[in-house]
């Protein structure tokens, strides 16, 4: 009796480990298939850096939003003005984009959802969005920032780190918000365009509020543990 329990416990263990590791493969080519995506996206829409196009053709601009340019609200994130400011909104986006170990729809939500709250704030406070309109991934970028930093003070083990590096980021878009300009702008010697700092804040309001929607999602812990 007790040796049919043990094949029976061994068997109900596999099953589990089976499951567990095809759900993990699963999750894991949804995140693959999501940044090539993504990558085709910054490939077609910044083709104005080779000449190809012209920028103007997806940044959010709200005149030609109003006259039925409606994929501008979604292509917008995606352009930019310098090869400089590509490289740096794209590779923030990327390592925080996968830094966040939740399944990839949550990980969209805290993208969608940032990037909303980014063009409402950028369209409340800064009314210049009218003349020069908005592209590039930094208010996403920020989002996803304040959502990292929930994640980690939902961890006892780097709840510390988690609440340094979320006063940080409050105290940074503070400073630019008073300031009207980004946080050491005169490094990027104006490769960035004119940063309408707002932007920033409304992503940190959206990450924040992503990471309480997403918070009573089950917490991978899989695919945390292979990813790591």
């Amino acid at each position: 009796m007790s040796l049919q329990l043990l094949k029976s416990t061994d068997t109900a263990n596999q099953t589990s480990s089976n499951t567990e590791s095809g759900s993990w493969s699963t999750e894991k080519l949804r995140s693959s298939a999501g940044l090539i995506g993504f990558f085709l996206l910054i490939g077609v829409l910044n083709g104005h850096l080779m000449g190809i196009n012209d920028i103007h053709s997806f940044l959010f601009l709200s005149h030609a939003v109003g006259s039925g340019q409606w994929w501008r609200l979604l292509t917008f994130p995606f352009v930019h003005v310098s090869w400089y400011h590509l490289v740096l909104d794209v590779g923030a986006f990327v390592y925080l984009y996968s830094s966040i170990q939740q399944k990839t729809f949550d990980r969209l939500g805290h993208v969608i959802i940032s990037g909303a709250f980014s063009l409402a704030t950028a369209c409340i406070l800064s009314p210049e969005i009218n003349d020069i309109g908005l592209c590039g991934l930094s208010g996403i970028d920020h989002g996803l920032m304040a959502a990292a930093a929930l994640w980690m003070i939902r961890n006892k083990e780097d709840r510390r780190l988690g609440y340094t590096f979320l006063t940080l980021l409050i105290a940074k878009c503070v400073y630019e918000m008073v300031a009207g300009d980004v946080f050491f702008s005169s490094i990027h010697l104006g490769l960035c365009g004119t940063p309408l700092v707002a932007c920033h804040l409304g992503g940190v309001v959206g990450g924040t509020i992503s990471f309480f929607l997403c918070r009573k999602s089950d917490y991978n812990t899989a695919y945390s543990n292979k990813i790591s």
